[in-house]
């Protein structure tokens, strides 16, 4: 049937989640994996949708899973005063990862850096 919104692959302003298939980004994928995967900080940055979160969601992390890695979604908060270290933790515990150790912060303001 046409205009049900499964005949359409492309999702407007909704973001794809991992499962999803984005179509046409294969070079970028590549690319940014490139990146991530062989850097020990990768940027991403950019105007508001224009797919940065659905390039990470259904393109970077099954390419990380595939090769064994496990990837983490952080989505900071600015606005409710927690602490991003704090976040940080609870989203890889959110994912299923057991910490098993944690470094000694560099000083007592610890920092993401």
């Amino acid at each position: 049937m046409k205009g049900n919104r499964h005949d359409n692959p492309w999702k407007g302003l909704n973001f794809y989640v991992e499962g999803d298939i984005i179509y046409g980004r294969d070079a970028e994928i590549g690319s940014l994996s490139h990146f991530i995967f062989n850097n020990v900080q990768t940027v991403i940055y950019g105007r508001s949708g224009i797919g940065k979160s659905s390039i990470v969601r259904a393109g970077i992390f099954p390419r990380a899973r595939r090769l064994g890695k496990t990837p983490v979604l952080v989505r900071l908060k600015h606005d409710d005063g927690e602490p991003y270290v704090e976040q940080i933790r609870k989203a890889i515990i959110a994912s299923g990862i057991i910490l098993t150790e944690r470094c000694a912060a560099v000083s007592e303001r610890e920092s993401l850096w």
